[in-house]
C-alpha cells in the first residue's frame, strides 16, 4: 500500500500446457501416411502491478484502474512424427524466449478477513510488447466479443503481510 488510493504488488507465476494430436489425410486406418504431434510448454513469469482507486461505490467498494507489466520466460518442446508406409520419421524441436506484456483495465476488491481480500478485474487493453504471437493464440483476437471478454476476466485472493 503506497497510500490510501494507490497500491503496488508483484509476484511470481508458473504455468504450462501440453497438446497431442494424431491424424491422416483421409482419416482412414488404411491411409499410407499418418501424423502424430505433441508439445509441452512451461512458463515462469514476474508481474508488476499498480492499482489506483478511481472512486468508492456505496462508500466502501473501490473501483480502481490497474496497469500490469509482466515478464514471462517460456520454453516449448515438441515432436512431429510422420509415418509413411509403416516407416516412422520423427523431428524434435525446442524453443525458448522472453515476452513482456502490458495490460490495463478496471477492478474492484473486497475484504474477506483482516489479512485476506478478494479482487475481480477486467482487462480492456492487452499487448505483447515483444511481438504479435499472443494476439491469436493467448487472447483469441479472432473470437466473438463475449469470449474475448471472458478471457479478460481475473479473480483472485491477496494476503496482506
Amino acid at each position: 500500500k503506497i497510500n490510501d488510493r494507490v497500491r503496488a504488488q508483484t509476484g511470481i507465476g508458473y504455468g504450462g500446457s501440453s497438446d497431442k494430436a494424431e491424424w491422416s489425410p483421409n482419416h482412414q486406418a488404411t491411409d499410407t501416411v499418418k501424423y502424430k504431434a505433441g508439445s509441452r510448454t512451461n512458463v515462469f513469469s514476474i508481474p508488476a502491478t499498480v492499482q489506483v482507486d478511481l472512486f468508492k461505490a456505496f462508500g466502501r467498494i473501490p473501483l480502481y484502474g490497474t496497469v500490469s507489466a509482466i515478464t514471462a520466460y517460456g520454453s516449448t518442446k515438441s515432436s512431429m512424427t510422420e509415418t509413411l508406409h509403416e516407416v516412422p520419421s520423427t523431428a524434435y524441436t525446442k524453443d525458448k524466449g522472453v515476452n513482456v506484456f502490458l495490460m490495463a483495465g478496471l477492478g474492484t476488491n473486497y475484504k474477506i478477513s483482516k489479512r485476506f481480500s478478494g479482487y475481480t478485474e477486467l482487462f480492456l487493453f492487452k499487448r505483447n510488447l515483444t511481438g504479435d504471437n499472443s494476439f491469436d493464440y493467448d487472447w483469441e483476437a479472432y473470437s466473438p466479443w463475449g469470449r474475448r471478454l471472458f478471457k479478460s476476466l481475473a479473480f483472485g485472493v491477496n494476503y496482506k503481510l
